[in-house]
């Protein structure tokens, strides 16, 4: 990716793309990170407020230690707070960086589908109609429309080691999108927590749904451009080439290209089923069942 689509040449119209990748990239890795740091930060600030006018007996770490030392009375108290704060930054960082990573990957591959499609389209446009009954012309053309053959293959390709990269990270995580949405929506709205406490649950369920909006709409948006490459073949300007043999293998190739592009290049959540918008919400539309029968349930329970 840094070699053929960071650092390649490209015309102004294809720098408007690449930029937009960027700036696309930039939203949802910031807003991710901003949520999940903000957990972090959430889980930090907790016990220091709660600890406010305790003694050393009583005073709470982040997370309970189920050790019988006396984690409570200085120094013990001090070194593991410090280690508990260090472990959980580590924790968040491996948090968000696969789908950082994967969103990146999936934008840009996508961004290159764009350039494609607009270098399929302009093919036959860059000279005069009438330059087309020059021999030495079509086989220029047709030297251009075997790179991009090239390039086709290398994003097919690109966009299949992604796939066997990210297939059973993202299947792990669709199937536990939906329970994280649904008991952390309980900690919000049903539970009695403190208000730091809910702080922590917000900024959770915050994160979450953006990292679920953030890694199915990059694979959505990387299978639709795959599929465009097909439509980007068929309006160039094939209907104005002249009969000959050139022009012959340049049709039956673009042919080819339409063919294979509508096969879409997704990722799929362990070969069961491709990832797309249509995931997000059924993932929410399940969470949302999850945390109504929960809720009827802890109602019952109590007795209202």
């Amino acid at each position: 990716m840094q070699d053929q689509f960071w650092n390649s040449n490209y015309e102004p119209e294809e720098n408007v793309i690449v930029e937009k990748c960027r700036k696309q990239c930039t939203y949802f890795v910031c807003s991710f990170t901003f949520f999940a740091l903000g957990t972090v930060f959430c889980y930090i600030l907790t016990p220091i407020i709660e600890n406010i006018g305790r003694n050393e007996t009583d005073r709470i770490l982040p997370f309970t230690m189920w050790i019988d030392l006396p984690f409570s009375t200085s120094p013990y108290f001090e070194m593991m707070f410090v280690i508990q704060v260090l472990s959980l930054y580590g924790v968040g960082i491996c948090y968000f960086c696969f789908d950082n990573l994967l969103c990146i990957m999936n934008i840009h591959t996508a961004g290159q589908f764009r350039i494609l499609q607009q270098r399929l389209v302009k093919i036959y446009q860059e000279n005069d109609i009438s330059n087309y009954y020059q021999i030495d012309h079509l086989q220029n053309v047709y030297n251009r429309f075997k790179e991009l053959v090239i390039q086709h293959q290398m994003l097919i390709k690109y966009s299949k080691d992604l796939n066997h990269v990210f297939t059973f990270i993202t299947l792990g995580q669709v199937l536990i999108f939906s329970i994280l949405i649904c008991l952390v929506g309980y900690e919000i709205f049903i539970a009695d927590a403190a208000p730091t406490r809910r702080a922590v649950f917000i900024f959770y369920i915050t994160g979450t749904m953006t990292q679920l909006m953030m890694f199915t709409y990059s694979c959505n948006i990387l299978a639709e451009e795959s599929m465009n490459v097909a439509e980007a073949a068929y309006s160039s300007s094939w209907t104005s080439m002249p009969i000959n043999e050139i022009s012959k293998f340049l049709k039956k190739g673009l042919l080819l290209i339409i063919i294979r592009a509508r096969k879409p290049c997704s990722l799929s959540a362990g070969g069961f089923f491709s990832v797309s918008l249509e995931t997000y919400t059924a993932v929410m539309s399940t969470a949302m069942s999850y945390f109504t029968l929960l809720r009827q349930r802890s109602l019952e329970v109590i007795g209202v």
